[in-house]
C-alpha cells in the first residue's frame, strides 16, 4: 500500500486507442476516503508495528504528492481530516497529562502514532506541511507537546 500510494501505478491505456497510458492512476474519491480512514485507524493501533507502517504510508503519500512529477496520491490538500486528527490525539494525551492522570494504553498509542506520523511528514515534506497546515496548527501543537513532554 505504501509503495502504491507513494508512486501510483500507471493508468490504463487511453480510451482513444493510442495505447498510451493516461498518466498516473488517480484514486476515486470513495476509495481514497476508505484508505484515509483505514490509515487513520492504523496510526493509533495498539500494535506499535502497525502504527509504524501506517505512519510511513501516510508520510510516503504526502511526500510523493509534494514531489510533483505528475503524481498525486493522498496529498494533505485531499486529506482535510489528517492534521486535525493527529492534533486531536496529541491534545487529548496532553489533557490527561495536565490533569495529572496517567495515560491509558489507548491514549499512549494514539499519541505515539500521531507524533510518529507528524515527525515523518515534517521531516519528509516540511514545505508542503507548512503551506497546507497554516499557522494555527503550530499554535495548538506546540503547547500540547510541551505539556506531554513535561
Amino acid at each position: 500500500l505504501k509503495n502504491a500510494l507513494a508512486i501510483p501505478p500507471p493508468a490504463p491505456p487511453a480510451a482513444d486507442g493510442s495505447g498510451v497510458p493516461g498518466g498516473p492512476m488517480r484514486l476515486p474519491d470513495d476509495v481514497s476516503a476508505e484508505i484515509r480512514g483505514n490509515l487513520l485507524r492504523s496510526v493509533v493501533d495498539p500494535q506499535v508495528a502497525v502504527r509504524r507502517v501506517a505512519s510511513s504510508a501516510v508520510s510516503a503519500s504526502c511526500v510523493a504528492s509534494a514531489a510533483g512529477e505528475g503524481r498525486e496520491s493522498l496529498p494533505l490538500s485531499r486529506w482535510p481530516e489528517l492534521l486535525p486528527f493527529l492534533l486531536g490525539c496529541v491534545e487529548s494525551a496532553s489533557a490527561e497529562v495536565a490533569a495529572g492522570r496517567p495515560l491509558s494504553a489507548e491514549a499512549a498509542a494514539a499519541m505515539d502514532g500521531s507524533l510518529l506520523t507528524l515527525r515523518k511528514v515534517l521531516e519528509d515534506a516540511p514545505a508542503q506541511f507548512e503551506r497546507e497546515s497554516g499557522p494555527a496548527f503550530a499554535t495548538r501543537l506546540v503547547p500540547a507537546l510541551l505539556t506531554c513532554l513535561s
